[in-house]
């Protein structure tokens, strides 16, 4: 998520904001207000398998006599699938989100035109991009265009403000309301940079 956030910095997340998850499964807690956009929030990337505890054991006790080298039921997904990261909403339910040099326009549900994430959003903050290298068309990824997709109801398309290298939306598409797990509330270390993100 550079440039918003660097490398060691503390922030405090919150899961009560949308609802916390329910040990054990997916349901939630009733949260204090849904996402939205500009927001920054803690998301599982898609294509985490839900493992029972006896499946979740076992590979444990497999991983650690292996030195970390086998999981049991391991597939070819991809290697980023069912870690945790840092993510900007720009999408929600219904919305059509396109990319022009790095920057999400977004046509919210029932209007007509495309508006900048920094307009609709209100918040401030810098994006990560950088020249294409010799050769590199639009289409490509890592361009920093995309073509316009509707986000499916019940789910957020979410991006990296790193946009030449992030790994997001552009991607993996938009994701369930069930992967967003918390939302960033403030930065409080390094104390030069306390506050709140993106204010």
């Amino acid at each position: 998520m550079t440039p918003s956030f660097q490398e060691r910095e503390r922030l405090f997340a919150s899961p009560l904001a949308y609802g916390a998850r329910l040990p054990g499964g997916k349901s939630r807690l009733p949260g204090f207000s849904a996402p939205s956009r500009g927001d920054v929030v803690v998301a599982e990337l898609p294509y985490a398998e839900a493992r029972s505890w006896p499946v979740r054991i076992a590979d444990s006790v497999v991983r650690f006599f292996t030195g970390q080298r086998v999981t049991p039921g391991s597939s070819r997904r991809p290697e980023w699938a069912g870690q945790i990261g840092l993510f900007r909403i720009v999408g929600l339910p219904g919305d059509t989100v396109r990319m022009t040099d790095h920057i999400c326009y977004v046509q919210p549900a029932g209007k007509e035109a495309f508006v900048s994430e920094f307009e609709l959003s209100g918040k401030r903050y810098e994006l990560g991009r950088q020249s294409l290298p010799e050769g590199w068309f639009s289409d490509l990824p890592f361009s920093g265009f995309m073509k316009a997709v509707t986000v499916p109801e019940g789910h957020y398309f979410i991006v990296t403000d790193n946009r030449f290298s992030g790994i997001d939306s552009r991607y993996f598409g938009p994701v369930a309301a069930d992967a967003i797990l918390q939302r960033i509330v403030f930065r409080y270390w390094p104390p030069a940079r306390f506050g709140v993100p993106g204010s």
